[in-house]
């Protein structure tokens, strides 16, 4: 990889003005996402004893349960019962084969940055933690997988519903033999599509798969993964939980601070509901909703007074789920987090959450944006940027780019400009004579010179595409890297898998992506082979 990096483009004005530490987001974060602000998270951040112990025995039971664990996993779970050890996490949905490419780069960038954070601070220990979202309930956005240009959808055996963490792996051995058939015998060979296979056909539920194959590549990485949806955990954030339950707390903070931003002129990502919490159990997990005195299960008959739902509460504590506005909030509850690396979107929606933090005195994470990276070939790149574009010009639409192509090799060839500066001197002498005739002359006039000047436009725009069907050979280099770029009009990292990228990255994809990984140099970085 080279020096190229794509910002601009990339990146939303809200996270552009959060990285450049524009004073209007200063109530919505806690620190700079660098090197010193995550030092002076790091020096303030304090988390119970009794909380570690908790999480050391949670971590070691659910890697245990995926059998041979890494050395490195097996030391920083170990680790984590030090005061002074933190951790840097990242999470996602748990996508069939790990979805698009972008999950992987998230777990690659926590690595970096505990690297990173492990350079300048050696007196501390940083842990690289996976968050897998096994409480989430949107089954259609995690079954299928795009490769080589083709969907593959795992359709189960039975319906499923509820919480995807808990959806048996029962079918997935039928699908990966299909895939195989579909794809041919490359696919067999390919080391990394063999160690998906394993993991969702070997585990028993969705939860189980993921964190397996997280671990088959990373392990080594030291990178822990942790499924929340655990009774323990629930239990030790049941005060908050009541609150959230009987005073509905994060509603008119995350209120409080989408009005805020939308006065600072930037646009949310998040509308938070009156409580923030579902109700849990298998194949079930729906909202939470109050009606007088009564607490009800939406779309169900379960109904709670008000000491039905402590009782509820105390005696299954793991039926209480947090939703997108209160996942965060239980995430640092019940790791000792200094940092939150994310996409774009994520960041965007957790500057709409420090009021939440604030209104029960949780420390809120650095946000640091994840590593992206797109891969093209030197030869296309080099040539791209021969025609006079660079990098932030990878993320237009090739049409877009030819125009512009067209404008700076002729455009003064085909400009009106000329024309019209000859419009307005024509037009300033016919409002200067009859200007004492008509008093409306000169409006009259005005309006007409404006229609010829829109017109002279439509004639540019039309002389251009003229002159682009002539670039044929251009027009179809510009058609064909965006598709490249863009398989199905959508960026490549969101769309692709990464079993597509064996040959290039080789054997070690986790390690190859930490490499070339910087997340405190955020931006889409381009992978040239």
């Amino acid at each position: 990889m080279d020096n190229r990096l794509i910002y601009d483009n990339y990146f939303s004005p809200l996270v552009r003005d959060y990285l450049s530490g524009n004073e209007k987001l200063e109530p919505f974060r806690s620190f700079t996402p660098d090197i010193e602000g995550l030092h002076r998270a790091l020096s303030q951040r304090r988390f119970p004893q009794e909380s570690r112990d908790r999480l050391r025995e949670v971590l070691t039971g659910q890697h245990e349960a995926l059998g041979k664990t890494h050395a490195a996993v097996k030391e920083n779970i170990a680790a984590l019962g030090d005061p002074r050890t933190f951790t840097v996490t990242t999470g996602h949905q748990i996508c069939l084969m790990t979805g698009p490419l972008y999950f992987i780069f998230k777990i690659a960038s926590v690595v970096k940055l505990t690297r990173q954070l492990r350079a300048a601070y050696p007196d501390y220990r940083f842990v690289p933690v996976y968050w897998a979202a096994t409480e989430d309930h949107d089954f259609e956005e995690i079954r299928s997988v795009f490769l080589h240009h083709k969907t593959y959808t795992w359709e189960p055996p039975a319906p499923v519903s509820g919480a995807t963490g808990r959806i048996s792996t029962d079918g997935l051995a039928a699908f990966f033999e299909g895939l195989e058939t579909a794809e041919g015998e490359k696919l067999s060979y390919n080391r990394i599509f063999r160690l998906f296979k394993k993991a969702w056909t070997e585990q028993p539920d969705l939860s189980a798969a993921i964190r397996k194959a997280v671990h088959d590549l990373f392990g080594h990485l030291g990178v822990v993964g942790i499924d929340a949806d655990d009774r323990r955990f629930k239990s030790a954030c049941s005060g908050w939980i009541a609150r959230e339950l009987k005073e509905q707390f994060s509603f008119e903070a995350v209120k409080a601070d989408t009005r805020a931003l939308h006065e600072a002129g930037y646009k949310t990502q998040v509308e938070p509901r009156e409580i923030n919490l579902f109700y849990l159990r298998d194949g079930l997990r729906e909202r939470l909703v109050k009606t007088g005195d009564t607490w009800a299960v939406n779309q169900t008959d379960l109904r709670f007074s008000e000491t039905g739902l402590d009782e509820e509460l105390s005696r299954y504590p793991e039926r209480f789920s947090p939703n997108v506005v209160l996942r965060p909030l239980y995430q640092e509850s019940i790791l000792p987090n200094i940092a939150y690396i994310g996409g774009p979107a994520e960041i965007a929606y957790w500057l709409q959450l420090k009021g939440v933090f604030e209104a029960t005195g949780t420390d809120f994470p650095v946000l640091v944006p994840r590593d992206g990276f797109l891969f093209a070939s030197e030869k296309d790149v080099n040539r791209f940027e021969r025609l006079g574009f660079t990098a932030e010009d990878m993320l237009r639409d090739a049409d877009t780019n030819l125009r512009d192509y067209i404008r700076r090799t002729r455009g003064e060839e085909l400009s009106v400009e000329a024309e019209k500066e000859t419009l307005h001197r024509l037009f300033s002498g016919l409002k200067h004579k009859f200007a004492q005739a008509d008093n409306g002359a000169e409006k009259a006039f005005s309006s007409i010179e404006k229609k010829l000047e829109k017109e002279l436009d439509k004639l540019e725009k039309k002389a251009l595409k003229f002159a682009a069907r002539k670039e044929v050979e251009t027009a179809a280099f510009l058609a064909d890297v965006h598709q490249s770029w863009f398989p199905g009009g959508t960026l490549s990292e969101r769309k692709n898998s990464i079993i597509e990228y064996w040959g290039i990255l080789g054997n070690e994809p986790a390690e190859a992506l930490t490499a070339h990984a910087d997340p405190l140099r955020p931006g889409l970085k381009i992978i040239t082979y």
